[in-house]
C-alpha cells in the first residue's frame, strides 16, 4: 500500500477511534449517574437490566475502551493497530445492534445510532483495507 494512502488510512482510523472512545465514555459516565440527562428506565423494560449501570459500565469499559487501545495503538504506529481498529468498528456496531435491538425506544434506531453505525462500519473498514494491504500477511 502507498505511504499516503497508508497515513491516510490510520489518520482516519485514529480520529474515529479517539472519537468513539472519548464519546462513549462520556455516554457511560452519564448512564451511569443520570447527569447532563437520565435516560428513561421504561426503555429498559424486556431487557436483563433494571437500571443503566451495567450498560454504562459497559459503554465505558468495552466500547470506549476498545477504541482507545485502537486510537492508542494506531497513533503510536503499531503493526497491530489494523486489527485493532477493526475490533473496535465491529464492538461499536455490536453495541449499536444490541441496543436497537433491547431497548424499547419510540424511535430506533435514532438518528445518533445510525450516525455511530456508520462510524463503526467506517472504523472496521480502514482497519480491514490496512490489514489487507500489509505485505507478509
Amino acid at each position: 500500500m502507498p505511504a499516503a494512502s497508508s497515513r491516510l488510512l490510520r489518520g482516519l482510523a485514529v480520529s474515529l477511534t479517539g472519537f468513539v472512545s472519548a464519546t462513549a465514555l462520556f455516554g457511560g459516565v452519564e448512564l451511569l449517574t443520570g447527569w447532563p440527562r437520565r435516560q428513561p428506565t421504561e426503555w429498559l423494560a424486556g431487557t436483563p437490566f433494571d437500571s443503566y449501570a451495567v450498560p454504562g459500565l459497559l459503554l465505558a469499559g468495552l466500547v470506549g475502551g476498545s477504541n482507545a487501545v485502537a486510537a492508542w495503538a494506531t497513533a503510536r504506529r503499531s503493526p497491530r493497530w489494523p486489527e485493532l481498529s477493526t475490533a473496535a468498528g465491529v464492538v461499536l456496531l455490536g453495541w449499536i445492534a444490541a441496543e436497537v435491538a433491547l431497548l424499547d425506544q419510540p424511535e430506533a434506531p435514532t438518528p445518533i445510532e445510525w450516525t455511530y453505525a456508520g462510524i463503526g462500519a467506517l472504523t472496521a473498514t480502514l482497519g480491514g483495507l490496512a490489514w489487507a494491504g500489509r505485505p507478509g500477511d
